[in-house]
Formats: structure tokens, C-alpha cells, sequence
């Protein structure tokens, strides 16, 4: 969840910052945190049952999915705190 509230940070600031921006903070993030949802259900409530289908047993097929999400994890932690003296993620990060 702390990943989440860090990533909505840089998503709505970017959002606002579009040329042609409708929308408030809110409606951003609630569409962020809409399709998070909507992802994790994809991921932990469908993935399985899906390579559950393709034969996988159902116990390999939640371990698979666990693995899989944590390396994804692995990669977005290493991006997220990989922050450079210029890098305008720190300067998002460092006005919030």
C-alpha cells in the first residue's frame, strides 16, 4: 500500500501537468486507485485460475503468481528509490 501512495503522488502530479487537463486531484486519483484494484483482482482472483486452466496445479499456479508479483516488486523498488541529484522524481517527491 505505501507503494501505491508514493505512485499516486508522481501519477497525479503528472496528470495535472498534462496540456488540457479536466480533471482534479481527485478524479485522478480515484481512477488510479480504481484500476489498481481492478489489477490486483486481475492478478490474485483470475491469474491463477488461469494458469490453473492451462495445467498448472492450483498450488503452482498461486505460487507462480506470488513469484511473479514479487519480482515485479523487486523492479519497481529498485526504480522508485533510484533517485538521481536531477532526477524530476525527486523533485516531485522533495515538493510533496
Amino acid at each position: 500500500v505505501q507503494y501505491l501512495g508514493i505512485i499516486l503522488v508522481f501519477h497525479v502530479k503528472d496528470r495535472l501537468g498534462e496540456p488540457g487537463n479536466r480533471h482534479g486531484w481527485l478524479w485522478h486519483g480515484g481512477a488510479f486507485y480504481g484500476m489498481s484494484g481492478l489489477l490486483g483482482y486481475a492478478l490474485f482472483g483470475v491469474l491463477p485460475f488461469g494458469l490453473a486452466a492451462s495445467g498448472f496445479g492450483m498450488v503452482e499456479s498461486t505460487l507462480l503468481t506470488v513469484a511473479a508479483i514479487n519480482i515485479h516488486h523487486f523492479v519497481v523498488d529498485a526504480y522508485i528509490w533510484r533517485f538521481s541529484g536531477g532526477d524530476r522524481n525527486r523533485r516531485i517527491a522533495e515538493a510533496a
